[in-house]
């Protein structure tokens, strides 16, 4: 049942991810740029198993791309449809650019087989939806990297999986219009570029799977480098149970500066290690009004458990000033309870 309770806490912190650019392009324009700023908060995820003794060579054998052209772009010169083709390249040679090897016409499955999914989005955004006051051509673009399904019949079961499994990353790219109106080819300039980006971006971070233990560690504590590799780093450490992860995550949580993709992957990362201990060093690093913060923390309390988690999500049941807070917290304290009656009742049986 634990176990079960830590994967719907992780899909609820991977529900804003999905169809990001599906959602965006159905809005008001004013509220595709704000909702993009928030999503870029949770730049990546990812999942797998624990690290494998002996990790499968990886490589990308389909390159999937789809995309739509909002209102706003679309009188302002942006094509309807973008071909395809240059695209795909555009993603191949971004995965090249990390050390992915890239093989579209490969027939058999092995256990590293991944494949790249890519939405797209072109927007126009005008003056008074920035600071600026220049408008600004954008392509939102949101990437899954993914192991394929299904295997060879002829392999081995005993062939050692990916360590990482699931990969996502959520970007914006910007440009500002060079004539009025911008140009087809530059919107399709933009976009290729947008996509080779988000590509390279998913290749960097599976190329971590297997990376050994102290190098994942000097990644993390190494403040210049990307928050998404930073993330994925502290994530995969977390699925080893490696020790030092602890003081680690609690260190990100702990620094109000540390972007906010970063600070989702450590209270992941806690929930990972599943260790009632850390609950209030978790709440301590925790703005209580800060109610997007708040809301992952509550799921994450309710999933570590134990009398402190429960003494603090029915406190905020109780006393938050809002009441989507309030309704949050009486949600997971019911998961909290529940979770422990049944393992008390577990507990019980055994013992008779």
């Amino acid at each position: 049942m634990g176990q079960v309770f830590v994967r719907r806490v992780r899909r609820w912190f991977d529900v804003i991810r999905c169809h990001v650019i599906l959602a965006a392009m159905k809005r008001d324009r004013r509220v595709v740029f704000i909702g993009w700023l928030l999503c870029l908060g949770i730049l990546c995820g990812v999942s797998g198993c624990k690290r494998p003794s002996s990790a499968p060579k990886m490589r990308v054998v389909d390159i999937q791309i789809a995309s739509q052209t909002d209102d706003t772009a679309a009188k302002q010169g942006a094509p309807q449809a973008l071909d395809l083709e240059p695209l795909i390249a555009a993603a191949t040679a971004g995965l090249r650019a990390a050390d992915v090897p890239v093989m579209l016409s490969a027939t058999d499955r092995q256990p590293g087989d991944f494949v790249l999914q890519i939405e797209t989005g072109l927007v126009y955004a005008t003056g008074h939806e920035l600071k600026s006051k220049q408008p600004l051509l954008r392509v939102l673009t949101a990437g899954l990297l993914r192991t394929r399904r299904g295997i060879d019949v002829m392999s081995d079961d005993s062939t050692q999986q990916p360590e990482l499994t699931r990969l996502q990353h959520l970007a914006v790219s910007e440009q500002a219009e060079r004539v009025k109106p911008p140009t087809d080819m530059q919107w399709r300039d933009l976009a290729r570029r947008a996509i080779e980006d988000t590509a390279h971006s998913l290749g960097a971070q599976l190329r971590l799977s297997g990376v050994p233990s102290k190098d994942l560690i000097a990644l993390i504590s190494n403040g210049k480098k990307e928050a998404d590799l930073r993330g994925v780093a502290l994530k995969i450490l977390a699925q080893r149970k490696e020790a030092g992860v602890q003081p680690l995550a609690m260190a990100v949580l702990k620094d109000k500066h540390s972007p906010t993709a970063l600070r989702d992957q450590a209270i992941g990362a806690l929930v990972e290690l599943g260790d009632p201990k850390t609950v209030r060093p978790m709440l301590d690093s925790t703005e209580f009004r800060d109610h997007s913060e708040l809301g992952k923390v509550l799921e994450a309390v309710a999933a570590l458990g134990g009398d402190e988690a429960q003494r603090y999500l029915e406190f905020v049941s109780q006393s938050h000033s809002d009441a989507r807070i309030r309704e949050e917290a009486k949600a997971a304290l019911s998961h909290l309870l529940t979770r422990q009656a049944k393992k008390d009742a577990a507990t019980s049986e055994s013992g008779i």
